[in-house]
């Protein structure tokens, strides 16, 4: 789940930039990542810009290395006496 918004320079302006982070934390709380990229990026550097949402895309698609549930399988990990 991955939003890309395109900002013009209005959005580098205090009050856009604090409304922007309100609405990029209320999504990544729903699970989305939001990158942002600069219209003159796409214009001047279409590449870069394509490299770096399929960048972000493919870490997104990758399973996650974090543990879930147990740490491990029952009756693994016990010290037992000799």
């Amino acid at each position: 789940m991955l939003i890309v918004e395109l900002d013009g320079s209005q959005h580098a302006e205090p009050a856009s930039m604090l409304a922007d982070n309100a609405r990029t934390q209320q999504l990544n709380a729903l699970g989305y990542e939001v990158v942002r990229v600069w219209n003159a990026g796409i214009k001047f550097n279409i590449d870069g810009v394509l490299d770096g949402i399929i960048a972000v895309a493919t870490n997104r698609l990758r399973p996650s290395s974090a543990p879930s549930g147990h740490l491990l399988p029952t009756g693994e990990g016990r010290v037992r006496d000799h």
